[in-house]
């Protein structure tokens, strides 16, 4: 995380969240075709993944978004 372009600044400033979710889909290439893999927990309840959150500035209408 601390090397990749689009997590760096995140990771660095602890910009850490917990996202909600049904489910997570995650694409699997070990076949070499892309076969998407749905996690979900086994009763159905929704779940909390790890992510990072960020601002950015839309530089047409220089409106900032957090993603």
């Amino acid at each position: 995380m601390a090397n990749k372009a689009s997590y760096k600044d995140p990771w660095k400033r602890d910009q850490r969240c917990i996202i909600a979710a049904a489910t997570f889909d995650e694409p699997n290439w070990e076949t070499g075709k892309n076969i998407w893999w749905r996690f979900a927990r086994a009763d159905g309840t929704p779940w909390g993944l790890a992510g990072l959150w960020n601002i950015w500035t839309d530089r047409a209408t220089g409106e900032q978004y957090e993603s």
